[in-house]
């Protein structure tokens, strides 16, 4: 008995393994489509997402906290002393964008405990962020 080669698809050609590319550059290729596809869906959505972002890093004022006004140690001697309060800020876009949120919080605290002014006592800035502790009043 003779054994013969019985094919479905005579006319079907099949490519050598080795003219193929290899896989790692075909990989390299799809990973480049994917992350093209990526970063064109990523980019407006990060885009979008910085108006946001910068409108969440200054601390707004309460409608109490707006008239609370700074004084000098001077001038403070007249008024009643309510105690120490605190307000810090980290990560905003700039340095005076932290200040300026931490001075915001100070406000904001001194109106909660029934001021209408403070006294600047330290405020220390760097990279990171920025402190402010000052003395809550109370005057006529």
């Amino acid at each position: 008995m003779s054994r013969r080669n019985i094919s479905l698809k005579p006319n079907l050609r099949l490519t050598p393994i080795d003219t193929l590319p290899p896989l790692p550059n075909y990989q390299r290729h799809v990973n480049l489509a994917l992350q093209s596809t990526r970063e064109s869906f990523m980019r407006p959505l990060i885009l979008s997402a910085f108006p946001i972002l910068l409108a969440g890093c200054v601390t707004d004022l309460t409608a109490e906290a707006q008239r609370v006004r700074q004084l000098s140690l001077a001038t403070a001697e007249r008024c009643t002393f309510l105690g120490p309060v605190a307000g810090s800020e980290y990560f905003a876009w700039t340095t005076g964008g932290d200040a300026q949120s931490a001075l915001n919080k100070v406000r904001n605290e001194v109106a909660k405990r029934g001021g209408n002014a403070f006294v600047l006592t330290q405020t220390v800035s760097n990279d990171d962020g920025t402190i402010s502790h000052a003395d809550a009043y109370r005057c006529p």
